[in-house]
């Protein structure tokens, strides 16, 4: 592309060095960096990832029925499509290990909804999901109070809500109530025997570190946890806390682009 310098323009003014200094960096912004930094160069650009590598997941059928049942969980698009592939992921690859599905903070249940229906089997399975929240839509403090009067549009306005969403299929377990209580609870009546995926996401990073502390013990060998806000901006307590327990258990957690994290036992 020709730059044109406008007669008794500043650049114009300015003497041989200078003016060629400018040609060259409008040159490098011309044709490298204004095109990175435009959207539309990248296949991939949501939620923080902008790629422009292979990311054909996302019109694949399978995924693009799953991901747009998710987004009716809701009524509108969470643009995570990357979020919903993990999800699916480690549901996918823990479908066929013993232990049930675990989740800890449903709101109003876009991942579990397309990792459900991105398993064909699961009705004809005895395969049980287990959903931990307290249904509520009100915003939790730093004290993990829930009673405030600011509410979130992810979380679920009530219970009754989030069952209508799942009510179409087998073996789901809703668990009303505050964490990491309801889930001693069902660990002591022994209803939870093995985990073979759990997925956690309550945006509050002490009670995570506490309800994995409970769950790793029954966790199958090769079970996924996929932490949803572990390298997420903002949640560095959740990423120190959760490195700690990896470090205790002898284990690494790998760290998505989304911000997503993932053990593997």
């Amino acid at each position: 592309m020709k730059t044109i310098i406008i007669k008794n323009s500043k650049i114009d003014k300015q003497n041989k060095i200078l003016k060629k200094i400018y040609l060259l960096f409008r040159y490098i912004f011309n044709k490298y960096i204004k095109k990175i930094s435009n959207p539309k160069y990248y296949p991939y650009y949501y939620d923080g990832i902008a790629t422009t590598h292979n990311c054909s997941f996302i019109n694949n059928e399978n995924f693009l029925r799953s991901y747009n049942r998710g987004k009716k969980a809701h009524g509108l698009d969470y643009e995570m499509p990357f979020r919903a592939h993990q999800s699916i992921w480690c549901a996918n690859n823990t479908f066929e290990l013993d232990g049930d599905f675990v989740e800890f903070g449903t709101g109003k249940g876009f991942t579990m909804t397309c990792v459900l229906e991105s398993l064909k089997k699961w009705n004809s399975s005895e395969k049980k999901l287990w959903l931990f929240d307290t249904f509520k839509p009100e915003i939790v403090d730093q004290d993990g109070k829930q009673d405030g009067e600011k509410k979130c549009k992810f979380y679920a306005e009530n219970l009754q809500s989030v069952k209508k969403n799942f009510e179409e299929w087998n073996n789901v377990n809703f668990i009303e109530g505050k964490l990491p209580n309801t889930f001693k609870d069902i660990l002591e009546d022994k209803k939870i025997k093995n985990i073979s995926f759990l997925h956690i996401d309550l945006n509050f990073p002490t009670i995570e570190f506490e309800c994995l502390e409970y769950a790793w013990p029954i966790i199958s060998k090769g079970g996924i946890v996929l932490f949803d806000d572990y390298a997420y901006k903002g949640f560095e307590k959740s990423y120190k806390l959760m490195n700690n327990f990896a470090k205790k258990v002898n284990k690494l957690i790998l760290t998505t682009p989304s911000g997503q994290g993932i053990l593997i036992k």
